[in-house]
């Protein structure tokens, strides 16, 4: 490695990323599962960017990496927000997301978007909050494994989404490798101290037949997954109370009780953030 003295080193820029907002708030998605934080207190940092394009995503607004601003909420629950143009460093991140800080506060939820998108930002936000002891909650499409393999041994939390098949996320017959993609990174998860769970949207168009493809493929490797019924957005149909029997009727079929269950959007009955 060439030396270079210290008086000629070049000052390194600091990593900065686009973000959607940071606020305080409960998380509401979940359930029963390990690993889950349903109902926990968390700041949640929303990062800008995203790979694939869900119909029914009710983020949509968060796809755009070149977001021009985000949105900070200035007292922890107030709902009360200032903007700061983007990009921004990591340090600015910290700097609120201790400001909003509480005592009850259990984890921070790094969600989307998708938070590994930005690769070189999310690295060092996820090492910064581990530095601090703060507990971290990965909400990640799973698109990414080696990027998740990288910060993996620093995940406390971590829900991977597994797209259904009618969310359309990808072209048409791409969708058994975005399944692969994100086993893989529940895989990796899996090996390190992180409590993982997946997390299934389903619609009224949901297949049977995928969703016992993925039970097999959780039951090999031993991780929970919780039902949420979709956000009617995008033409997408929320499922039918027959629909949601029938698909975890589907999971009990291979998997045992205790490793699946609803996750219901908490926070949008509560009408919060």
């Amino acid at each position: 490695m060439t030396e270079v003295l210290a008086g000629e080193r070049k000052q390194q820029s600091p990593v900065k990323g686009s973000l959607i907002e940071i606020f305080s708030s409960f998380q509401g998605e979940g359930g029963v599962v390990r690993g889950s934080c349903f109902g926990r207190r968390q700041i949640f940092v929303r990062l800008a960017g995203c790979n694939l394009h869900c119909i029914w995503c009710d983020t949509a607004s968060s796809r755009d990496v070149n977001a021009p601003t985000c949105r900070v909420e200035t007292v922890p629950g107030s709902w009360k927000f200032t903007t700061t143009a983007n990009p921004v460093t990591v340090d600015f991140t910290i700097e609120q997301i201790l400001n909003l800080s509480t005592k009850d506060l259990h984890s921070v939820s790094l969600t989307g978007g998708e938070p590994t998108f930005q690769e070189e930002f999310f690295y060092e936000l996820t090492n910064k909050l581990y530095e601090l002891e703060i507990p971290i909650y990965l909400e990640t499409n799973g698109y990414y494994p080696q990027r998740i393999e990288k910060v993996a041994p620093l995940i406390s939390y971590a829900c991977v989404d597994i797209k259904d098949r009618s969310a359309n996320s990808v072209k048409k017959g791409n969708w058994e490798k975005l399944v692969e993609r994100e086993l893989t990174s529940l895989s990796i998860l899996n090996n390190f101290p992180a409590k993982v769970f997946a997390k299934l949207v389903v619609t009224e168009d949901t297949n049977l037949n995928d969703v016992q493809m993925i039970a097999n493929k959780l039951r090999e490797i031993v991780i929970p997954i919780v039902v949420q019924p979709v956000t009617p957005l995008g033409g997408a149909k929320a499922p039918s109370a027959q629909k949601l029997f029938q698909i975890t009727e589907t999971l009990a079929e291979t998997l045992p009780t205790d490793l699946f269950g609803l996750s219901i959007q908490g926070h949008k009955l509560l009408k919060l953030l």
